[in-house]
């Protein structure tokens, strides 16, 4: 019995010093993390990339979310968040002023077409090396956003790897019958980029560029500063232009833009992909995908079916027409099957359906889907937003938790 009471005794007293010990290892790790900034954080960065030609409303999206991340710096979010990271960066990764985000701010239109729309909530705002500079456009763009009231100096970063779009560009790309292209001179300069013959922004004189508060910077070492600052990498507000189907290499060749329009294409500029860091940080990446009620395209290519006068009545009521050239939009309906192809290729963890409330007009009331094999079928409102659901159920693309379908109102949207 006392060889027993002894045994349990010993076992007691070795519970107590591992408790003991655990304790002492916390207290330790915990007071080296105050030290020497190695607390652990989860970092969640936000991407938004268009689905279908562009011009599916990414400018409004973008709005919300460096909306909702300004209350949160405020403190008059609705749903404060303890310990919030704020954007570290709003970053655009492709196209160039060809393409045309439109924000509605505090009672005033914006359209920004080569500064990240980050820039009108103060987010520091970076165009990465793969975009196509227009410095004339972006001096103009500049001066546009300091007369609507918006600070931009010091805020600004242009990559010095940015290829620039030259008189020569433009005048080329005036000809253009056969693409339908922007005459902004893309193509060209993207030709010039890939034939090594290009004139990039570390080519140049800058001082124009930094007398309007532009820094000229290469963003990979922005990025790794950041890292070795901070002990853990950037929280990203990242901007896509244009969209899927006007990629490159995914898109409706040659009805195309000269521009990788992926998600992934954003990550060969230095923007943090991994997990986990050596620190034991953790990153999450949301990519918002963006797409409308139904589809429009601005070009050369045939696209809107003849004699439809519902898809006329579309884009009359809708305005369609683009941000950048002002050129009416081809109508076409929501194709489900392409809005799948691109959701899985951009690995999307939330979808927003734009202007339901189009199709909704007295004078259309029409809510169609282009569903597999090209077949055409009509539904109410509620059967069209539940099709459209069960069908993204049924293909599971592997990330995506939320959809929410949004109408045209201006202003901004606050997402759950």
């Amino acid at each position: 019995m006392i060889a027993k009471q002894l045994v349990i005794t010993k076992t007691c007293y070795n519970c107590y010093e591992l408790q003991k010990n655990c304790f002492y290892n916390l207290y330790f790790t915990v007071l080296f993390s105050l030290l020497f900034n190695t607390i652990r954080m989860h970092i969640l960065s936000k991407f938004v990339v268009g689905l279908q030609f562009g011009d599916e409303g990414k400018g409004k999206i973008i709005d919300a979310l460096a909306a909702e991340d300004y209350r949160q710096r405020m403190g008059t979010a609705k749903n404060l968040v303890k310990d919030y990271i704020k954007y570290d960066y709003c970053v655009r990764y492709n196209g160039g002023p060809n393409a045309g985000h439109t924000i509605y701010h505090a009672g005033k239109k914006f359209v920004t077409h080569q500064i990240p729309s980050g820039i009108i909530y103060g987010i520091p705002s970076i165009v990465c090396d793969n975009c196509f500079v227009d410095i004339n456009k972006l001096i103009g763009e500049i001066k546009y956003l300091n007369g609507l009231g918006v600070e931009t100096a010091g805020l600004i970063t242009l990559s010095t790897k940015c290829n620039i779009i030259t008189a020569e560009h433009i005048a080329e790309d005036s000809k253009d019958t056969a693409i339908g292209t922007t005459k902004s001179g893309i193509g060209q300069c993207a030709a010039a980029k890939y034939a090594r013959t290009g004139i990039r922004i570390c080519d140049i004189d800058q001082s124009e560029l930094k007398a309007h508060g532009v820094t000229i910077a290469d963003p990979l070492n922005i990025f790794m500063d950041f890292y070795m600052a901070n002990g853990r990498h950037p929280r990203f507000l990242v901007e896509g232009a244009q969209a899927f189907k006007l990629d490159i290499t995914h898109g409706t060749y040659p009805y195309v833009t000269s521009s990788h329009c992926l998600v992934s294409d954003c990550f060969n500029t230095g923007i943090n992909f991994s997990p986990t860091d050596t620190n034991g940080n953790t990153y999450e990446m949301q990519v918002w995908g963006v797409c409308k009620a139904y589809e429009t395209y601005v070009g050369a290519m045939k696209f809107q079916p003849e004699d439809d006068p519902v898809l006329e009545k579309i884009q009359e009521i809708g305005r369609e027409f683009g941000a950048t050239t002002g050129r009416k939009r081809q109508c076409n309906y929501f194709d489900i099957t392409s809005i799948i192809r691109a959701g899985f290729a951009n690995q999307i963890s939330r979808l927003v359906i734009n202007k339901l409330d189009i199709l909704d007009h007295p004078d259309i009331k029409k809510f169609v889907i282009i569903e597999e094999r090209g077949e055409k079928r009509e539904y109410e409102k509620e059967e069209f937003k539940s099709v459209i659901k069960a069908t993204l159920h049924k293909h599971r693309l592997p990330n995506l938790e939320k959809i929410y379908f949004e109408e045209t109102a201006e202003g901004t949207t606050v997402f759950e």
